[in-house]
């Protein structure tokens, strides 16, 4: 469907040039963490668990349940926390620490300065680097979609002194794909796309428009 030749990804393309193809962004992040998983297969118990909880909304009863015994185990930590009810597995750590400490002086090293080292190191910071570059590589943003972030409200300067130099590159961006006449071939088939305004329209319309929105924004 998404293919670039003879997808379906062409063919609109071939109908309306100026369109921009976006990729699902469910099954981009799918592909993600399947990455992810296939490369760190510790994922996979995780991923099971999840699965669980996520078939449990079919059961508003179970999920309910699951809730209260969350909710429960919450309460618990909290108390291990202020050191109540020491009958907790959690409250007899540190004695059993001690216990390590008086009878294993290489073990207590290890604690200390081993295993959760160690695992941050060669496990933990390198997942988070590869989900990074995944999610990165998966949600890549085109050149003439990004620049639409400066009808974001939230960007609009609050002082009308810095209105002059926002927008500029972005509207530039969204001007240089819609302004100007777009071809394309399909299948032999060779189509001429002339755009709804030029380029200079464009910029001097945006640059009417973003005093509109910092009066809007300063109303609010």
């Amino acid at each position: 469907m998404s293919g670039v030749n003879k997808g379906l990804q062409p063919r609109f393309r071939h109908v309306v040039p100026f369109q921009l193809y976006i990729n699902c962004r469910n099954h981009r992040l799918a592909l993600c963490v399947s990455h992810l998983v296939k490369q760190y297969p510790v994922l996979l118990d995780l991923d099971a668990v999840m699965f669980t909880i996520w078939k449990l909304k079919f059961s508003a009863q179970r999920f309910a349940n699951l809730i209260d015994e969350l909710e429960h185990l919450s309460n618990r930590f909290t108390q291990v926390g202020v050191c109540v009810h020491d009958e907790l597995y959690f409250s007899k750590l540190p004695m059993i620490w001690d216990l390590i400490d008086e009878r294993r002086e290489l073990a207590r090293r290890l604690r200390d300065e081993g295993p959760i080292q160690q695992l941050a190191e060669e496990v933990a910071r390198p997942m988070v680097y590869s989900l990074i570059q995944e999610l990165e590589d998966a949600f890549h943003c085109s050149l003439a979609l990004g620049p639409f972030s400066v009808f974001d409200m939230r960007h609009v300067p609050s002082n009308p002194l810095e209105l002059g130099d926002y927008g500029q590159t972005s509207i530039s961006h969204i001007a240089d794909h819609y302004g100007e006449a777009k071809q394309d071939t399909f299948m032999g088939h060779h189509v001429v796309a002339q755009p709804e305004f030029p380029v200079e329209i464009i910029r001097r319309e945006f640059s009417a428009f973003k005093h509109q929105m910092f009066i809007m924004k300063m109303l609010k």
